[in-house]
């Protein structure tokens, strides 16, 4: 597992809170897959914060979180799915970071998962533990990378337009369920929304987007950092698009 093989973990995590007001989020359901430098998964975790899902229960019975929780009772039922201390998913993701040789994370809004899991980490551990990667882990964002690749052709604005993927605002969606929509050609493809399944879409997002790349030959030069404004730049394609 170590050695010349690019190991990558690809992460999702589900969250209580506002997030006008950043601080306030906690992750709820957390997951990764580990995946090779052909995107094989070589390992794959699942857990509940046992903090947030018992310890905020009355939020999780909100309107907006109460149609997702009988899939979760189900998986619980059945032993699919574990609940663990934020402190002991913290050590087992070191010790798989460690074990795979892993120096990226790569996430679909990854400003917005790595914040998320920053300030449940530093909440559970009362200030001691400020991260939750590990020093020389370097986070990258599929939905930056996507909106320079996948989403940055005349396929995907016409895929758009035909299918209505706007905002209520009237900009494009960059979405990873508009964008895995657009991959598999399904139109009606619907984002279940818990961690693991959506990890493993983001996967293959991610491979779509780096064998667009490697082909064009612009893997090297994509910026891969988290943007809270990669929107912005199917936005403005789409617009060059539309006046051409």
């Amino acid at each position: 597992m170590k050695g010349n093989t690019m190991n990558r973990i690809i992460l999702d995590t589900e969250t209580l809170g506002d997030v006008t007001k950043p601080k306030t989020l906690r992750v709820y359901d957390f997951a990764f897959i580990v995946v090779d430098d052909k995107f094989n998964t070589v390992h794959s975790y699942r857990a509940l914060v046992s903090e947030t899902w018992h310890g905020q229960f009355g939020p999780m019975t909100s309107a907006y979180y109460a149609r997702k929780l009988p899939q979760y009772y189900e998986q619980l039922a059945h032993g699919e799915l574990t609940i663990k201390p934020m402190l002991q998913i913290w050590h087992e993701f070191n010790a798989i970071v460690k074990t795979y040789n892993v120096k990226q994370v790569w996430a679909y809004n990854a400003s917005f998962d790595k914040h998320a899991l920053n300030e449940t980490i530093s909440a559970c551990s009362n200030g001691f533990r400020k991260h939750f990667t590990p020093y020389g882990v370097k986070w990258h964002c599929i939905q930056h990378v996507a909106a320079q690749t996948i989403m940055n052709t005349k396929r995907y604005f016409k895929f758009i337009t035909l299918h209505n993927c706007f905002t209520g605002k009237g900009n494009p969606k960059s979405s990873a369920e508009v964008a895995f929509a657009y991959l598999t050609k399904n139109p009606s493809y619907y984002e279940c929304h818990t961690a693991l399944e959506d990890s493993i879409i983001e996967a293959q997002i991610l491979k779509a987007c780096y064998s667009k790349a490697r082909h064009d030959g612009k893997w090297g030069k994509l910026d891969k950092n988290p943007n809270r404004n990669c929107w912005s730049i199917v936005k403005r394609n789409y617009n060059a698009w539309l006046e051409n």
